[in-house]
């Protein structure tokens, strides 16, 4: 068997609001999340596991059953 190597490594940072949350208040929730993404992206267990691979940090918020936010975050 071939081996391969992943060139890409994911973390993604899953947010709930409520439906009745503001376009205001999902701005500042997903600024919370992309500093806290940032902060997992940048520990050493996360470096240790991503070694030499792309990693990608996507920020998903859900409000309600709906899909508010999906963003990657650089």
């Amino acid at each position: 068997m071939e081996n391969i190597k992943a060139k890409q490594s994911y973390i993604i940072e899953l947010k709930y609001c409520k439906t009745s949350t503001t376009e205001q208040q999902v701005k500042e929730l997903f600024k919370e999340a992309s500093a806290q993404i940032t902060r997992y992206a940048d520990s050493d267990i996360v470096r240790d596991a991503v070694k030499t691979t792309h990693l990608h940090k996507l920020v998903v918020m859900y409000g309600g059953a709906e899909m508010v936010v999906c963003e990657e975050i650089e």
